[in-house]
């Protein structure tokens, strides 16, 4: 064809298809000749973009159609796209993949309805896509719809694929973006690119393409499990995003039936109410109800328009993988559930952030009343005083009122509930949501303090994490062991598996150094001791001992805490010795499950050390299975408080020979016999306790702490 009176130009783009490529071309051979007979003038252009032998060959003796060969040497199919759309003569540009067909009135039925509408403002798709081999899938699309819903639909995945018929103007308007290491989806933000710009994107009627999923080798695949990132844009910056106008998006009715059973779901859950007692009366009534209306209780079997049946039996000539499956595979439409319910929930994060960039983000579980939650308000408020952009985001799946330190936050710091907002989302979906916010916030740090989900983001994202240059920190305080010896907990289970690409570990204790360097070979220079920021000032000495014989013990109810042991102490104890526990209680260790005891008071929770009458007591007992740093006994040590203490974690390292530390962290009878040592030479043991004091004043102050995050940030 003459390519100075060319309308359309037919770009197949190559890589490594073989001779699966000529059954793409005998599918444009069809839709060639469709254009033909309507004197619709094209040309084919070839694009090769770092092919193999057999691609190559094959093109090199490929002579059915006058075709243009280009070949390319970038190993990214966005720049060859744009190269090829450069050596473009038509008013308008077809993509087809060299393993993907067509319908034979795909190009002809897009050239004719483009032309009828403004020019340079519509793309125009295929009424269908049906997916084969790696994926079997019947898409029925969805065509224009506001550009706020398309901004709100497009947070989970490309609301369009690449076979696209558009105006070459536009193309070079909006050129691809090539895709660097970490990133994909090019056709994804092109979508994104013209949904902003205000284009419209329209649905060819009764047209076709037939796209090849391999579950490997392909680039589709390649970005899949690649975990590839989409390019920030500024329509998912969270400035813009929480600017869209809930209220006018249209959501599904069925939507509207999940997110009601959820509430009632997560009412239920709140209240206690066992679900199982009733989901058998629900499913009465259901049927009940289904009965008096009348409705089927089975699906009706989908069926295909006429049309699509009999293009899809032409094609199967070409391609014998296509041949219509049956039973079908179900039907669906691009725009799901699934989008609105992603999109919706980047809305209510995007309207929790007061920043579109951050510094720094802290993964946390929760910030309940915890050492390790103390510390995570510690970094974070500390991050924040050095004037960085903080954002702190818990990512369990917890009461909206469970994070009840959040208060402890500084004003600067942002917080942001991320595991209760995606409670009721897929992993699939949870990442893609972190993934747009962390791209389009430009973080440049990411802290992990216990957060399951945050290691496994960073484990599957290790190409993004390395082609970007984010820094990764870890923070783990001890590992744990059960009764039996088992080990557990994140130092053991999530750390040996991102180790390779965080630049630094942080613990509070050296004794979970010393187990890294020794048990896991780790890099001693990858590994700091922080420890947690006390002031002497909220923790005034006691100037004496009250020689009452009564010890103070004060710790969570949780069974690592071995609280069931005070009782049995108490019984190798002297007659006049009394111990008082305080500790809030948990749903693995409620107060009922303490042991009655004449001389053992339980005085319920407390809010810190500081809220405790430590000068009443004479000893403080400390019993742990494991340990990292607890922040109790440290700020017991500020009141200068005689110490007994399980031989756990960094214990050691702090106490010495300022306090007494039992080896035998279960055994009852050498806590009793380390309280009856210390009750026996109070006086020594109050002056060690002031030694210790001296101890906790220079190693835990406020400046140490904040010199230490300096370094933090500030190493690479």
């Amino acid at each position: 064809m003459k390519k100075r009176n060319c309308i359309l130009s037919i770009i197949v783009t190559a890589h490594h298809e073989g001779l699966v490529a000529h059954k793409t071309m005998r599918s444009v051979e069809r839709a060639v000749a469709r254009l033909e007979k309507a004197s619709l003038p094209y040309e084919v252009i070839i694009s090769i973009d770092r092919g193999d032998e057999t691609t190559i060959d094959y093109f090199k003796s490929y002579n059915n159609l006058p075709v243009t060969v280009y070949h390319w040497d970038y190993g990214d199919l966005s720049s060859s796209r744009n190269s090829a759309i450069a050596k473009a003569h038509g008013k308008f540009v077809a993509f087809i993949d060299a393993d993907d067909l067509m319908s034979e009135n795909w190009l002809h039925d897009s050239v004719q309805l483009l032309s009828q509408k403004t020019y340079n403002n519509y793309v125009a798709h295929s009424a269908y896509t049906i997916e084969f081999e790696g994926a079997d899938a019947i898409v029925q699309k969805t065509g224009c719809t506001s550009k706020a819903q398309d901004t709100l639909l497009s947070v989970l995945s490309g609301r369009w694929n690449s076979v696209i018929v558009a105006p070459i103007t536009l193309l070079k308007k909006f050129p691809y973006a090539p895709n660097s290491p970490g990133y994909g989806y090019e056709d994804w933000y092109l979508s994104c690119c013209l949904i902003d710009s205000g284009v419209k994107n329209i649905l060819v009627p009764e047209t076709a393409i037939f796209v090849r999923r391999k579950a490997s080798g392909s680039e589709w695949a390649r970005q899949k499990t690649s975990r590839s990132l989409l390019h920030a844009h500024a329509m998912f910056s969270p400035s813009r995003f929480r600017t869209i106008d809930i209220k006018k998006i249209q959501v599904p009715s069925s939507e509207q039936r999940r997110q009601t059973k959820n509430t009632i779901k997560e009412l239920l859950v709140r209240s206690r109410i066992p679900l199982g007692l009733i989901r058998r009366p629900l499913a009465i009534i259901r049927r009940g109800r289904n009965a008096l209306s009348r409705r089927p209780t089975t699906q009706t079997a989908p069926t295909l328009p006429k049309w699509l049946d009999k293009e899809w039996r032409a094609l199967h000539a070409i391609e014998k993988k296509i041949f219509p499956p049956s039973p079908l595979p179900t039907v669906y439409h691009t725009i799901t559930d699934d989008h609105y319910r992603v999109g919706l929930a980047y809305w209510e994060i995007c309207k929790e952030l007061h920043s579109d960039t951050y510094d720094y983000i802290l993964f946390v579980p929760w910030l309940k009343r915890g050492g390790a939650d103390l510390f995570a308000v510690n970094y974070a408020n500390t991050v924040a005083s050095l004037g960085k952009k903080v954002l702190v985001i818990s990512t369990n799946e917890v009461a909206a009122d469970y994070s009840e330190w959040r208060s402890q936050l500084d004003k600067n710091v942002d917080f942001l509930q991320f595991g209760t907002i995606t409670q009721f989302f897929s992993a699939d979906q949870k990442y893609r949501l972190l993934e747009q916010l962390i791209e389009n916030t430009s973080v440049t740090t990411l802290h992990i303090l216990n957060s399951e989900l945050a290691y496994d983001f960073v484990r599957d994202h290790e190409v993004y994490i390395k082609a970007t240059g984010k820094r990764i920190v870890a923070t783990a305080y001890s590992q744990s062991t059960d009764t039996t010896g088992r080990v557990f907990g994140f130092s053991h289970s999530h750390i040996p598996q991102v180790y390779h690409l965080l630049d630094l570990i942080t613990t509070d204790n050296e004794a979970v150094r010393s187990m890294w360097i020794n048990e896991y070979a780790y890099n001693p220079q990858k590994i700091v001791v922080h420890h947690q920021p006390l002031t002497k000032n909220h923790y005034p000495a006691v100037n004496k001992l009250s020689n009452s014989r009564r010890i103070l013990w004060a710790s969570r109810l949780a069974p690592e805490k071995l609280p069931q042991l005070v009782a049995k102490i108490a019984d190798l104890l002297p007659e006049d010795v009394h111990i008082d526990m305080y500790g809030d209680t948990s749903s693995e260790f409620p107060a009922s499950k303490l042991p009655a005891h004449p001389r053992v008071n339980y005085l319920g929770g407390f809010n810190g050390v500081a809220s405790l009458p430590v000068e009443k007591y004479d000893v403080f007992l400390y019993t742990s299975l494991f340990d990292g740093m607890p922040n109790t006994p440290i700020e017991i040590a500020l009141r200068g408080l005689p110490i007994v203490a399980a031989r756990v974690g960094g214990l050691p390292d702090f106490i010495g020979k300022n306090g007494r530390l039992v080896e035998d962290v279960t055994s009852p009878e050498a806590y009793a016999k380390a309280i009856n040592a210390t009750l026996t030479n109070i006086k020594s043991s109050f002056d060690s306790a002031r030694c210790l004091r001296k101890k906790a004043v220079r190693d835990f102050s406020e400046k140490s702490f904040i010199n230490e995050v300096k370094k933090m940030l500030s190493d690479n």
